[in-house]
């Protein structure tokens, strides 16, 4: 089905490039800008965001928690990911510099015949950019160039993204990327300062609250403000969908809780870590855990002892 759906496209937009070969980003048309935005989308800024994904992939795969340590709530804090990364950032980095310089349209549509314009004519026609895969293309920069570490140049980069984008989406976000860059150089005022003007913008969506509360976290971690970041934490996890962001950030949690003496509700959250069906070392590492805050007056001691004897009879446990 994919493979179909990927022919599919290739054909239309063979069909779309013979018909519109005329469309130049010197033109801005409907004709103009539904080919160069269609173009960005599925050829350059497709290529480009498949190798941002890729190097995320490898931080995922190459990256090792230490579970003897509160975990980090971004893997990326730690400078040795940003090798594993380089290469893929930097492909996604030129396709989407390519966007930019191929498919940007600047210049502004004719108003038409209509005698009035309407509000909504007048922002149309007030936009600096009339492709919004350059916006995306924008961020995908900084967010790339972030991942290498390379947080002056992501700085510049999501500066423009809020000064320039058209999308109130994209500036939420470079904003909260801002916000990361504070937090990574130890600028924990500059941080807050963000952070607490994201809070007057707009309502964000659920990926853009994720992150919001994510990078709260962190900042309150990277504080050792071991309460607040508990509370923040919770109510990221409420916007959180993928699993190992869940189980990794839910295990955080449960350290949280356990480092303040609350083992009831720690021993919940690694169970509930348990259920998600992480690596066997996250399992591991949360079983003993569990074992390790055990309240002989409120837990049932053959639950653990069973649990416990499971584990020891586990040939995965020889590494342990």
């Amino acid at each position: 089905m994919h493979s179909i759906k990927k022919i599919y496209i290739i054909i239309l937009l063979t069909g779309i490039s013979l018909a519109l070969s005329d469309c130049s980003v010197e033109k801005n048309t409907g004709a103009s800008r539904f080919y160069h935005s269609l173009t960005s989308r599925y050829n350059i800024y497709f290529n480009g965001y498949e190798s941002f994904k890729a190097g995320l992939a490898k931080i995922n795969t190459s990256y090792s928690d230490d579970f003897s340590e509160l975990l980090r709530v971004f893997e990326y804090s730690d400078p040795s990911t940003a090798s594993m990364c380089s290469s893929d950032m930097e492909k996604a980095i030129q396709k989407a510099s390519k966007v930019i310089s191929l498919k940007s349209i600047s210049a502004r549509p004719e108003p038409g015949k209509k005698r009035e314009i309407s509000e909504t004519d007048r922002r149309f026609l007030e936009q600096k950019e009339y492709n919004k895969w350059v916006d995306d293309s924008y961020l995908l920069i900084g967010k790339a160039r972030f991942y290498r570490h390379e947080f002056d140049e992501a700085e510049s980069v999501f500066n423009h993204c809020i000064s320039e984008a058209n999308d109130e989406n994209i500036k939420t976000e470079a904003m909260i990327w801002l916000a990361r860059i504070a937090n990574e150089n130890g600028n924990y005022r500059e941080s807050e300062r963000i952070l607490k003007e994201i809070e007057e913008r707009p309502a964000m969506n659920r990926s853009l609250k994720a992150m919001f509360h994510t990078t709260k976290t962190d900042l309150y971690l990277k504080q050792e403000k071991y309460n607040e970041a508990a509370g923040s934490l919770s109510e990221a996890l409420k916007f959180i969908s993928g699993k190992r962001t869940r189980y990794r950030l839910t295990y955080l949690l449960a350290q949280l809780y356990e480092r303040d003496g609350n083992s009831a509700m720690a021993t919940s959250l690694y169970r509930k870590v348990i259920k998600m069906n992480p690596p066997y070392e996250v399992e591991f590492n949360a079983m003993i855990n569990i074992a390790g805050i055990f309240d002989i007056n409120s837990g049932n001691p053959e639950e653990i002892r069973k649990d416990l004897e499971k584990m020891l009879r586990d040939s995965k446990n020889a590494d342990f």
